[in-house]
C-alpha cells in the first residue's frame, strides 16, 4: 500500500481528501460548505437612525478664517437598534461654493478621538471615508456621537456645506455581513452640516530659526544681517504695506553710529528705502506705502541689515514690529502689534 492510500484511508472521515497523483478521486473527499453561524440568531434586523447636530446649517452659518486648521464642519450622531450594526462607509456631498482644493484633511472624530481611515480627496463634489478597516461597532441602543473637522485652506467668500445625500450615503452591516438599513430620525433626507462662511486669510510673523549671527565686524565691507522676520500667509495672498523697525543700543554703541539700514525680503529684495540714520531717543525707522505680495500658503523671510561706522563697538537688537498688512483677495486689514526681535548683536570694532 502507497502513502497516498495509507493517508486517505486514515483520514477520510475527518478531513477532504482529493486523489493521489492521477488517480480517481476518492469518494466523499468534497470540502464540506462551512455555514456563519449568527451570533445574535432570533434578534430582529439591524437599523442604524443618524440625527443631525449641526450648528447654523443655513447661511450665513458659522464663519471662519481662511486657513484655519482642523475646523469643526459638521456633528451627528449614529445609534444602532436591535442587533450589533458595524457602520463602515460615509459619502459625503460638497455642496458650497468653495473649491475642491479650499477645503482638505476631512476626517471624521468620535469622543475626542480620530478614526482610523485616510483622509479623502473631494473628487466630483464627493468625499468618501472608509471605514473597512475599524468601522463603528454599536451594540444595540448604543450612540456614537462624531465631528466632522476639514482644514479651510483657502476660498475667501466661499462658503464650505457637505450633507448626507440620501441612504446609500451610509454603509453598515451585523455581524454576519448582512445589510443593514440606514435612516435618519426625522425620516427625511439629505442630512445637510453646517454652512460655513469663508472669511479673510491671515499673516503670522516669527523670528526666523536658522539665523544665529552673534556678531557684527565694523571691519568687514557691506552691510550685515542683524535679525530675520519669517511672515507666513495663511488662507489668501497678503500684501504687506508696512512695519517699524525697533533699535535698542547698548555697550556704548549710539544711534549715531549706524550708518546703513535696509530690510531685505529673501526673494522680492530690497523692501521700502535706504536708512542713513535713525532718531537719538527711541531710535526706529517706520516703513509705509510696501507693496509686497506674500502668496498664499508660503513664507517670505525679511532680513534686517545695517551697517556701523569703522570703531564702532556696543551691542545692538534690531526688531519688526507694529506690522501691517491686507488680504489680497478679501481686502480686509490686518495687524500685527506684537515686536519680533533678533539676536542681540555685538558690534566689534
Amino acid at each position: 500500500m502507497n502513502i497516498c492510500t495509507r493517508l486517505a484511508g486514515l483520514l477520510l472521515t475527518t478531513i477532504t481528501f482529493g486523489a493521489c497523483g492521477e488517480g480517481t478521486p476518492i469518494a466523499g473527499s468534497e470540502l464540506p460548505t462551512m455555514a456563519m453561524t449568527d451570533p445574535e440568531a432570533g434578534l430582529p434586523p439591524g437599523i442604524v437612525q443618524i440625527t443631525n447636530n449641526s450648528a447654523g446649517v443655513t447661511a450665513p452659518g458659522i464663519s471662519v478664517n481662511a486657513g484655519t486648521s482642523n475646523f469643526n464642519i459638521g456633528s451627528y450622531s449614529i445609534v444602532g437598534y436591535n442587533r450589533t450594526t458595524l457602520t463602515n462607509k460615509f459619502v459625503f456631498k460638497a455642496l458650497g461654493s468653495a473649491d475642491a482644493s479650499d477645503v482638505s484633511g476631512l476626517h471624521l472624530w468620535r469622543n475626542g478621538q480620530p478614526l482610523c481611515h485616510l483622509d479623502p480627496n473631494i473628487v466630483n463634489n464627493e468625499a468618501v471615508i472608509d471605514l473597512t478597516d475599524c468601522p463603528i461597532r454599536l451594540a444595540p441602543g448604543e450612540t456614537a456621537n462624531l465631528l466632522l473637522k476639514a482644514n479651510i485652506v483657502s476660498g475667501v467668500n466661499r462658503h464650505a456645506q457637505f450633507s448626507l445625500a440620501d441612504a446609500t450615503s451610509v454603509s453598515a452591516h451585523d455581524l454576519i455581513n448582512n445589510p443593514v438599513p440606514v435612516t435618519t430620525n426625522t425620516g427625511n433626507w439629505p442630512l445637510t452640516l453646517s454652512y460655513i462662511t469663508i472669511n479673510q486669510g491671515s499673516l503670522t510673523a516669527k523670528r526666523a530659526g536658522y539665523f544665529t549671527e552673534q556678531s557684527i565686524s565694523t571691519t568687514t565691507a557691506g552691510r550685515h544681517a542683524m535679525a530675520v522676520v519669517s511672515l507666513a500667509a495663511l488662507g489668501e495672498a497678503v500684501r504687506l504695506t508696512g512695519f517699524n523697525l525697533n533699535l535698542y543700543f547698548g555697550g556704548g554703541l549710539q544711534p549715531s553710529d549706524l550708518t546703513d539700514l535696509v530690510v531685505n525680503d529673501d526673494t522680492r529684495g530690497l523692501v521700502g528705502t535706504t536708512i542713513s540714520s535713525v532718531p537719538g531717543l527711541n531710535p526706529r525707522a517706520s516703513f509705509s506705502n510696501l507693496n509686497l505680495i506674500v502668496p498664499q500658503a508660503t513664507v517670505a523671510n525679511e532680513i534686517i541689515e545695517a551697517k556701523f561706522r569703522a570703531g564702532a563697538q556696543g551691542t545692538v537688537q534690531a526688531c519688526l514690529s507694529d506690522i501691517y498688512a491686507q488680504g489680497f483677495t478679501s481686502l480686509a486689514g490686518i495687524s500685527l502689534p506684537q515686536e519680533i526681535c533678533g539676536n542681540i548683536m555685538t558690534v566689534l570694532p
